[in-house]
């Protein structure tokens, strides 16, 4: 919602031989946090090899199955210092679940290899996200934020959010409308969304507002708070969902590709 895009931090977990077999109750171990990849590849500088494949060793060693594509993905997470292993379960307890789900630590055998993403935003660092869940979990909270935000500033008695895809082909960008109302309904045939419209004839009782707004944007935030009783409001904004992954990245770490988009929003408030 924000205009800014956050990059993102990728976490694999993974414990090292001398932690396995402690703590069974923990299903993950974390390389401490700020401890990344690019840290182990300086003592890895063997004559004769090929830098790509030296950048990949850190992975190699962790039997993850690596084709050309998930060698350029990680190369540049890795390059970028946006790719962390987490190694001991005490480093593990620097992190919580974003969905209070069990830790799911890697291994050789795994055929499919978990990634979790770190919360883009600063007060939230300590939340890891299950990649595969991980535009589920940040259009749900955009959403939660800019519904609260609204009511705790305004006496609603519409609200309307417009969703447009921005489809980018040849150069120039293309739309596609999406209707969402509060209720979960839809009025197009896509319908996976998050965005609501919403109708209370004598208006909503103001709640109160939280103490931090992640993802709103200030000038909608200025534009919420200049709401008087009989006022309305129509405002566009645009949201980036990709975080600036390419195709081949976010299919690598396990994202859910039909949520890589970018769209924008239209919000329509009568007060």
């Amino acid at each position: 919602m924000s205009t800014s895009i956050p990059q993102l931090d990728v976490y694999y977990i993974e414990f090292s031989k001398s932690e396995k077999g402690k703590n069974a109750n923990i299903t993950g171990e974390v390389v401490k946090a700020g401890t990344n990849v690019a840290v182990s590849l300086a003592s890895l500088l063997l004559p004769g090899v090929g830098l790509l494949r030296l950048a990949m060793l850190p992975l190699l060693t962790l039997g993850i199955s690596l084709s050309p594509d998930i060698v350029k993905a990680v190369k540049r997470l890795v390059d970028e210092n946006k790719f962390f292993i987490i190694k001991s379960p005490a480093e593990l307890q620097a992190f919580e679940n974003a969905y209070g789900n069990d830790w799911t630590i890697n291994h050789k055998s795994l055929k499919q290899k978990q990634y979790y993403i770190r919360h883009p935003k600063r007060l939230n660092r300590n939340l890891l996200i299950e990649a595969k869940s991980f535009y589920d979990y940040i259009e749900e909270e955009q959403k939660d934020e800019l519904i609260d935000y609204i009511m705790s500033h305004c006496s609603a008695k519409v609200i309307q959010i417009n969703r447009i895809e921005i489809i980018e082909a040849s150069g120039k960008a293309k739309s596609r409308a999406k209707e969402i109302d509060l209720h979960g309904g839809v009025n197009s045939e896509k319908s996976k969304s998050n965005y609501y419209s919403f109708t209370c004839p004598n208006g909503t009782q103001k709640t109160p507002s939280r103490d931090n707004y992640l993802w709103i944007d200030k000038s909608i935030m200025h534009s919420i708070n200049a709401l008087s009783d009989g006022a309305s409001l129509t405002q566009t904004y645009e949201s980036d969902m990709t975080f600036g992954l390419n195709i081949g990245e976010a299919k690598t770490i396990g994202l859910d590709l039909s949520k890589r988009k970018k769209y924008s929003y239209t919000i329509h408030i009568e007060c």
